[in-house]
């Protein structure tokens, strides 16, 4: 964007923040600014769970927040309670947030075109300004309880209160709301329920519902925030002392604002306090990610528990880690502390924190649980580099020594420390080495778009790991459901790191969306509007997360988890050829179902729809049913018998997958071979891939084939192909001039 439109964006935005505060002032000369925030905070924190990006500028934590910061030096000018003063009031912040946010993309600062540097700052403006929340409730909960609980009472002894607590009163306070707001639950729900309906019928009256909830909300004014006597209830006793330490740490109050001083700045004091019987939070996650942020850097600036803290971390992480990667590969397949030779100091010894070795697949990953200053993605360029640098390039930078070690003979024995385990790898075996950089708190989205760090001297080549944070790795653990599947998103999100194009989004978003449809380049990056659209073209992941959460609230709550799974979303024919792929044990089953995974949408439709063809047609006597289909440089060959042996069969297949590839000159073909007569998805799968080259052998092969006589079956109500279609042998010749009379078609 050039100076001159930038300068105009910028004007415009500061003229309607200054006639929002206008109307602000008004509103608050009617109104106590104390009713007015705790009356916006509600209105916004009931539809929450219904809002969509179009209804609000800014989501409600981070809206929250900026509504606290313009009402808080309001609080005690006047003590009226003027209910359309209210209405007025919310509306002159809904308006003000809106320009606000568009202040936030375009500030003074954004002096000419924008450049690839001013991306970066912008992405980290925009995300550090609305974006809350690291991770799942449970998580964080979990994450305080098992990496700082064990140093409660030292971190007592420093703050006046521990973790554990400060966490326990954050809990409590968020059940109190829930209670407190679920006391006028039926008629929340009933005015939901009816704006749904008239929505529906309607769109006119979506405004005026709209107003109606907002009125409702604005009579209860601040009678639904939790009072330290509920809180104190709530927890079976609380001292007031704690009550205060607590207000003092993580508190927003009028004494505390200044010390603030931006707003970005307030997620570190999500704790609203009207008063100082009074407080409320936002959104959950964001006290507990202030817990644990303000201990962790507590922990990790304290002489005496500095080196014990991090060892702590450094631990904790390996083990989840570890713990997670087995969920998808057999223990035995996962090394702890893997160690190996040295390649940079002869003789020495060094180890990686888990490899998992699993068949042509070498998995390579390191944890990282570095301070990080959360400055860093407010804008502190230095910081950002350090911190990126200290959890990311680094464990990239120990990955390739495990890869160099690897390199040096071909041939290498890693030692798990712990039991004296060895485990040999072989190079020669290896068709993909895949380094991960697991930190410890989530990276406001630089991980998904790393090749924008090399503006500050990071990843200086084109080789980049997967990067992802502990909590999301969980997740994606959890749901992938399988080796191949874990692989193969690891491998398109590593493909995305090298794209010329723009990508945008959180991890748990990207990984929703692979499960739909696998991140397959047809989808994103290969798109002709993609492609050679505008410069600046960028691909953004958004409401991938959604399906997950679910999951995380019935944990947090200790509720049914929802019924249906969620998995990937493949045709049920090549679930049912993955599913027998994943029992077998050898390595080529490994990687033909990681391969397929790879295909296109329509290469795979139509590998299910000949599949279940030929499950379905009869094989009659020694005949081999078969279907071909092709897609660019793919090759999809599936056939099935019913009266041949295993060994007949298997080098049917096996001839036929090699001249099938010849023929269409293809890079990449799939077989599947069926026995009709077992319930087995199939009998035979496998897998070739290279370069076409000219072979004589195939050549008399191919012409041999050509001149046999056969019957072709059209699929379903296909028609025969005419004398100028593409003859159906696959020889790319017009069908006259190639198998026209050898070809008898019947119909099955």
């Amino acid at each position: 964007m050039k100076e001159d439109h930038v300068q105009v964006v910028a004007d415009f935005a500061t003229t309607q923040l200054k006639e929002a505060e206008a109307k602000l002032e008004g509103a608050l000369a009617k109104v106590d600014a104390r009713v007015l925030l705790s009356s916006y905070a509600m209105y916004r924190m009931v539809r929450m769970s219904n809002e969509s990006a179009a209804d609000h500028d800014r989501p409600a934590p981070a809206a929250i927040e900026l509504a606290a910061y313009l009402l808080m030096p309001h609080f005690g000018n006047t003590d009226e309670f003027d209910s359309d003063s209210i209405q007025a009031g919310i509306d002159a912040i809904t308006h003000f947030q809106r320009f606000y946010a568009l202040r936030e993309a375009f500030n003074e600062s954004d002096v000419g075109s924008i450049t690839e540097h001013d991306a970066l700052q912008l992405h980290l403006r925009l995300h550090s300004g609305v974006v809350r929340g690291s991770a799942y409730p449970g998580q964080v909960s979990r994450r305080i309880t098992q990496v700082l609980g064990p140093f409660e009472a030292e971190l007592t002894a420093l703050a006046g209160i521990g973790p554990a607590r400060s966490a326990e009163i954050a809990k409590a306070l968020l059940g109190q709301i829930e209670d407190n707001i679920n006391d006028n639950k039926e008629r929340v729900s009933e005015l939901l329920k009816r704006a749904e309906k008239k929505i529906r019928e309607d769109l006119s009256q979506r405004d005026q519902l709209g107003i109606e909830l907002q009125h409702f909300v604005a009579e209860m004014g601040y009678t639904w925030v939790p009072t330290f006597d509920e809180v104190a209830t709530r927890l079976n006793g609380m001292e007031r002392a704690e009550w205060e330490v607590f207000r003092r740490i993580f508190g927003l109050t009028p004494e505390s604002l200044p010390e603030v001083g931006r707003v970005v700045d307030l997620q570190d004091r999500p704790v609203i306090f009207l008063n100082s019987e009074s407080a409320f939070v936002g959104h959950g996650v964001v006290a507990l990610d202030a817990v644990f942020n303000y201990f962790d850097a507590l922990a990790r600036s304290d002489i005496s528990l500095r080196d014990s803290y991090g060892r702590r971390v450094s631990e904790w992480m390996e083990e989840e880690s570890a713990n997670y990667l087995k969920r998808l590969f057999p223990p035995e397949n996962v090394i702890v502390n893997a160690c190996y030779p040295d390649p940079d100091h002869p003789g020495g010894e060094t180890e990686a924190d888990m490899v998992v070795v699993w068949g042509p697949f070498l998995v390579i990953a390191e944890s990282k649980g570095r301070k990080i200053d959360q400055a860093a993605f407010r804008g502190g360029e230095n910081k950002l580099k350090n911190a990126i640098y200290k959890n990311i390039e680094d464990a990239f930078s120990q990955t390739q020594r495990l890869v160099r070690a690897l390199g040096v003979n071909g041939r290498l024995k890693l030692k798990e420390k712990a039991t004296n385990r060895i485990v040999e790898v072989d190079e020669a075996a290896l068709r993909r080495v895949m380094p991960i950089s697991v930190t410890l708190q989530h990276l406001f989205g630089i991980p998904t778009q790393l090749a924008i760090t090399q503006r500050l001297g990071l990843f200086k080549g084109d080789a980049y790991p997967w990067s992802v944070c502990i909590d999301d790795l969980e997740v994606i653990t959890r749901f992938a459901s399988s080796p191949d599947v874990f692989l193969h998103y690891i491998e398109r999100r590593i493909a995305h790191q090298k794209l010329e194009i723009g990508l945008r989004g959180d991890e748990l978003d990207i990984f929703g969306q692979y499960l739909d449809n696998r991140l397959h380049p047809d989808v994103y990056e290969n798109r002709d509007e993609i492609r050679n659209g505008a410069e600046h073209n960028f691909i953004a992941f958004n409401g991938g997360e959604e399906r997950f959460a679910p999951y995380y609230v019935a944990d947090w709550y200790g509720t049914k988890a929802p019924t249906e799974p969620v998995e990937l979303d493949v045709p049920e024919e090549v679930r049912a050829v993955l599913d027998e792929l994943r029992v077998r044990v050898d390595d080529g089953a490994r990687w033909i179902a990681f391969a397929i995974l790879g295909l296109s949408n329509s290469t795979l439709t139509k590998f299910a729809s000949a599949f279940g063809e030929l499950r379905s047609r009869s094989a009659l006597g020694e005949r081999v049913l078969r279907i071909t289909v092709r897609e660019g440089s793919v090759v999809v060959n599936v056939m099935a018998h019913r009266t041949l042996s295993e060994r007949e069969f298997f080098q049917t297949v096996t001839i036929r997958t090699r001249l099938e590839h010849y023929r269409a000159r293809a890079n990449t073909t799939v077989a599947i071979g069926i026995d009709q007569n077992t319930d087995r998805a199939f009998e035979v799968a496998q897998w070739l891939e290279g370069e076409w080259e000219y072979d004589e052998e195939m050549e008399i092969m191919l012409k041999a084939d050509r001149e046999k006589p056969r019957k072709m079956i059209p699929s379903g109500n296909a028609r025969k192909p005419g004398r100028n279609d593409p003859c159906p042998c696959g020889s790319g010749s017009k069908f006259k001039r190639c198998c026209i009379g050898r070809i008898r078609f019947e119909r099955g």
